[in-house]
C-alpha cells in the first residue's frame, strides 16, 4: 500500500497509477492514435488502468481491514483512507464491458479483443471489488462474453472462476468442459508444451469456487452449481475464517451441511431457504442460531466442534 501510494498521479479529481498498461495485452499506432499514452513495443501504456487501480483498491482495503483487526493506529492509514475515495477504479463502456483502458469507449477499441488475459477482470477474481455492484457484475459477465474461450489453460482457468464468482455456474461448466476437452492431456496435465501448472491448479480453483465462496463475509454453499453437477457431495473445502466444509445435494438442492470450526469466530452461512434449517454440535444437541432473513444463519461456533445443517 505505501508502494502504491507513491505511484498514483493526479489527475484533476482523482488519482491514477502512472505508468500503467494491461498485461501483454497489444494494439498498434492506429487504434491509439490521438490518445493521451504511448505505445512501447506492442504495449499501449497510459494512466490507470483498471487492472492497476482495481489492485490499489484491493490493497488499501485490506490493509485496511487488518490495521483494523489489530487496531493499528498508523498516521499512513489516514493516506490511504484519502486515496481509496479517488481512484474511480471501474468504468463500464459502450458496449456494456468493464473498460480494460479509461480511453476505450467500445470494446477493443485498444488491443487484441479475444486476448488471453483479462487483467481488467482481476477485481473480481481474485479480488471482490467488482462483486459489490450489480452493474459491475453484469459488465464483467459482458465482457466474459465478448473475449470469448478459445484461450489457453491457464486463461480459461481465469474465466472459470470469474463466471463462477457471478454465480454462472453453466457458463462456468461450459469452459471447464472445454478445459479438459482441449487444454488437458490424458494425465491431467495442463497442455501448454511441456506443462501449465497454473492451469492445472486454477482450474481446480475454480471447481472450488463453484461448490463454496465465502468472500462477501458469509460462506456461500453451492453459488454456482451447474445442472450437470444436480447430485453429489463434497469433503473439506475450507472457507474465510478457517471453517471446514462438507455438503451434500440432490436434485441441485443441498440437503446436509458439515461445519467444523478451526479457530472460532462468528459463522454465518448463505443459501437459499436456510432460515429455517437446524443446527446440531457433534453430541446431538440444538444449537441457537440467528437469522438475516430467510437465507442466511449465523452463530458463534465452539473452536474444535463440528457443527450439522439439516437444510431440508
Amino acid at each position: 500500500s505505501k508502494f502504491y501510494s507513491k505511484v498514483l498521479v493526479p489527475h484533476d479529481d482523482l488519482l491514477l497509477v502512472e505508468p500503467s498498461a494491461s498485461p501483454e495485452q497489444t494494439t498498434n499506432a492506429k487504434q491509439v492514435r490521438g490518445m493521451p499514452g504511448h505505445i512501447k513495443g506492442k504495449n499501449y501504456i497510459t494512466a490507470g488502468c483498471t487492472f492497476d487501480q482495481g489492485f490499489v483498491w484491493e490493497s488499501y482495503t485490506d490493509t485496511l481491514a487488518m490495521a483494523d483487526a489489530l487496531g493499528n493506529e498508523d498516521p499512513f492509514l489516514n493516506t490511504i483512507r484519502e486515496q481509496i475515495t479517488k481512484l474511480d477504479p471501474v468504468l463500464i463502456g459502450a458496449s456494456g464491458q468493464i473498460k480494460e483502458y479509461r480511453e476505450e469507449k467500445n470494446y477493443s477499441d485498444i488491443g487484441d479483443p479475444e486476448h488471453r488475459h483479462i487483467s481488467h477482470l482481476c477485481p473480481l477474481y481474485p479480488g471482490t471489488l467488482i462483486n459489490s455492484n450489480k452493474d459491475w457484475t453484469q459488465a464483467a459477465s459482458k465482457t466474459l462474453d465478448l473475449r470469448g474461450n478459445k484461450t489457453t489453460g491457464w486463461a480459461l482457468a481465469h474465466r472459470m472462476n470469474c463466471r463462477a464468482r457471478l454465480g454462472e455456474g453453466e457458463k462456468a461448466h461450459e469452459v471447464y468442459q472445454r478445459f479438459i476437452r482441449e487444454r488437458t492431456v490424458p494425465n491431467l496435465w495442463t497442455l501448454h508444451p511441456p506443462f501449465q501448472i497454473d492451469g492445472s491448479l486454477g482450474t481446480m480453483a475454480a471447481v472450488a469456487e463453484m461448490l463454496l465462496q465465502s468472500h462477501e463475509g458469509s460462506i456461500q454453499i453451492l453459488p454456482a452449481l451447474p445442472k450437470a453437477w444436480h447430485t453429489g457431495h463434497f469433503d473439506g473445502l475450507v472457507a474465510r475464517g478457517n471453517f471446514v466444509i462438507s455438503a451434500k445435494w440432490k436434485d441441485a438442492k443441498a440437503t446436509e451441511l458439515s461445519i467444523l470450526s478451526r479457530s472460532g469466530g462468528e459463522c454465518r452461512i448463505a443459501y437459499p431457504g436456510i432460515g429455517k434449517a437446524s443446527v446440531t454440535d457433534s453430541s446431538g444437541n440444538e444449537i441457537k442460531v440467528s437469522s438475516n432473513g430467510k437465507d442466511q444463519i449465523h452463530f458463534t461456533p465452539t473452536v474444535g466442534e463440528t457443527y450439522s445443517v439439516k437444510t431440508m
